[in-house]
């Protein structure tokens, strides 16, 4: 059974080691089906660094992401939705991990998941992700498209696909449907 996880964060910045989740925007997809949506919101670990252009970017304050519920409960409940869907038990039972520039989002989930005692991140998510800016990239040479730059601002401004940027559930609904839009052979 192909099941997708189309995922976006938000971050206090980059670095997956210094900086950590505020926020995951998901879709669950189960055979072509989104079953479940939604957006969790998580505090800073006491440790990490918040940078303010990060916040600046994503229009919260260092106030707003401190009353977040604590980083351990958002990723039990970031858990909990996921294993609704499938089989801890069966090995084979996992997640594509899909998004845009994805290799980001995997990569801070990642070191949240360390961050919270978790070494079962493999147990979720197969490897490797849908990168739906690789995706964009390959079809962009192939046709001779032109882009101003693959920010995915630009890019939804170019398909006219609304976007609320930098809100991780509306970043993944539009990366969602630009996906759509590029398998369904529009260019």
């Amino acid at each position: 059974m192909k099941k997708v996880l189309w995922l976006d964060t938000e971050t206090t910045g980059t670095n997956p080691i210094r900086n950590c989740i505020i926020q995951i925007g998901y879709q669950v997809e189960i055979e072509n089906r989104i079953v479940d949506e939604g957006s969790i919101l998580s505090a800073p670990f006491p440790d990490s660094e918040i940078e303010q252009a990060a916040l600046d970017l994503q229009g919260v304050t260092e106030e707003q992401i401190r009353a977040y519920p604590p980083p351990k409960r958002a990723f039990q409940s970031f858990c909990s939705i996921l294993g609704k869907y499938r089989d801890q038990y069966n090995r084979a039972d996992k997640f594509i991990m899909a998004g845009y520039n994805v290799r980001f989002d995997n990569d801070m989930l990642r070191a949240h998941f360390t961050k919270c005692g978790s070494n079962y991140f493999g147990s979720w998510f197969f490897w490797p992700c849908l990168d739906v800016a690789s995706f964009l990239a390959k079809r962009v040479a192939e046709t001779g498209l032109v882009l101003q730059n693959f920010q995915l601002g630009t890019v939804c401004e170019k398909f006219k696909i609304p976007l609320e940027a930098h809100d991780a559930l509306a970043d993944i609904r539009a990366t969602k449907r630009l996906y759509e839009i590029l398998t369904d052979d529009f260019l």
